[in-house]
């Protein structure tokens, strides 16, 4: 074989040999592109699946703390059940760190401060959204009377006809901006069981909600006004709050309070069925784990009980 033949082959065998090892490099930078993506994917999925637990982990110990503040076991005697925004589970919170991730309690509201969505009259409605057009499409959507309605009648959408369910609903309504659904989301709650008089916790609930009930501005700004006390910090020993020990007679306990006659109060307090205590909150709690973090938040509306409660409601995103 000549020498000619010999280079020939030689430089045959280098080109495909280049060629070849040309091939194996980009499979290689395909194949690890792709494993990269699929090592990214797995991360996340699983810091999600850390922030879930973790928040549905913060959602339990709020339901805990509420428990254990309704066990009379767990406080000095004598005992007396109220709730205020004085209370531990109504204070701010400092996030709580855990190993690999963080969560935070981003608020606690008993629902016996805010309007039952769904017993609420026009003028109520009106009085918290601002806004007439807005008060007429929530109740025109909650309805359930359909009698003599024809499709001219009605607004050019579906008309529910049965009691709000979740607040989202509200955005699927015509003539509700983000103000006014602001508002709503706010002091409203959208409990099915339409009680009436409405119960109130006299100790917490919103000012713009007792204004909405027809109580007078005149009365209402001295009663939130004097819920921290002198002081004007939550959580000390002059915060003024009715108890079940005197909630039978809660009129002489806010003159105390305000310095308005009792004879003022009492006639207000026929309006609604007055509570110290509250047993339905509005949890919600955020999570993240990871590195970059992944978030998780939960709703969840609660009833408590001394044995831990029930979750009336959960909502994940």
């Amino acid at each position: 074989m000549s020498r000619a033949t010999l280079r020939t082959r030689s430089g045959s065998l280098l080109v495909i040999t280049l060629w070849v090892v040309t091939i194996l490099s980009v499979l290689a930078v395909a194949i690890a592109r792709y494993l990269a993506v699929e090592v990214r994917l797995a991360k996340y999925r699983l810091a999600r699946e850390q922030a879930k637990a973790l928040a549905c982990s913060g959602i339990y110990l709020v339901m805990q703390q509420l428990a254990h503040d309704a066990d009379p076991q767990n406080v000095p005697q004598p005992y007396e059940a109220y709730d205020w925004l004085g209370d531990d589970w109504a204070l701010p919170r400092e996030d709580l760190h855990v190993a690999g991730g963080r969560i935070t309690v981003r608020s606690v509201v008993d629902e016996e401060r805010l309007l039952n969505l769904n017993a609420a009259t026009q003028e109520q409605l009106e009085s918290l959204a601002g806004s007439s057009p807005a008060a007429t499409a929530i109740l025109a959507y909650r309805d359930a009377n359909t009698s003599g309605e024809t499709p001219v009648d009605e607004p050019p959408y579906y008309q529910k006809n049965t009691p709000i369910k979740a607040m989202e609903e509200l955005a699927d309504i015509p003539d509700i901006h983000d103000t006014d659904l602001a508002k709503l989301q706010q002091l409203t709650s959208v409990s099915t069981d339409a009680v009436m008089p409405p119960t109130v916790n006299i100790n917490t609930v919103e000012g713009d909600v007792l204004i909405a009930l027809g109580w007078p501005k005149a009365v209402v700004d001295p009663l939130v006004a004097s819920r921290p006390g002198a002081d004007g910090v939550w959580g000390t020993p002059d915060d003024r709050k009715i108890t079940d020990a005197t909630i039978t007679d809660p009129a002489q306990e806010l003159e105390r309070f305000t310095g308005i006659p009792a004879a003022t109060w009492n006639p207000l307090l026929t309006t609604i069925k007055t509570v110290a205590s509250s047993s339905v909150f509005r949890i919600q709690v955020e999570a993240t784990a990871g590195s970059p973090p992944v978030r998780q938040r939960i709703d969840a509306i609660v009833k408590r009980a001394p044995d831990g409660g029930e979750i009336l409601a959960w909502r994940e995103q």
